[in-house]
């Protein structure tokens, strides 16, 4: 069965000099469930993942930011999709950097051109293992520029934080 949305997740460590890729989860789901169930499949993966005993601290969530679709529908359901991964992760009262794909690029010095196959190879290459999903390569790399961005900018502007109570 096709899945209906498919995205990656990753836990990227960064020492300052080194960057590990932690886990990854390639998060999909079934066209069979209804689009509550879907949601609530995304947040449980995403939230039970966040939850593992064994992964290090995580001081900030990086998702790549819709920006343009030519189709409503798709980015009203991406735009779900997102949310559900984001109210997962503010469970976990981890800040969360809303990056654009060119922005994740520009942050890793990829060129706005690049393909799929250069993504895979390239993100292979940085974290030392072969990754054979794009969802996975784009999420590791995500994770790449928001390790970049700290250290950059020490007190980043988040787009979403964890100070509402």
């Amino acid at each position: 069965m096709t899945p209906v949305w498919r995205t990656g997740l990753a836990v990227v460590a960064s020492d300052g000099t080194c960057y590990d890729l932690v886990t990854t989860l390639l998060l999909q789901t079934l066209p069979k469930q209804t689009e509550s169930w879907r949601l609530l499949d995304i947040f449980e993966a995403v939230y039970e993942t966040l939850n593992a005993k064994a992964l290090p601290p995580i001081n900030l969530a990086v998702i790549e930011r819709v920006y343009h679709n030519k189709n409503v529908t798709s980015s009203i359901k991406t735009g779900k999709a997102i949310g559900a991964v984001l109210c997962a992760v503010v469970q976990h009262d981890i800040p969360v950097l809303e990056l654009t794909p060119q922005a994740i690029k520009k942050a890793i010095g990829l060129g706005a051109t690049i393909n799929k196959k250069q993504v895979l190879k390239i993100a292979s290459r940085i974290f030392r293992t072969q990754i054979t999903s794009h969802h996975i390569a784009d999420a590791a790399l995500a994770g790449l520029a928001g390790c970049l961005h700290l250290r950059s900018q020490p007190e980043p502007q988040l787009t979403a934080s964890t100070d509402r109570r």
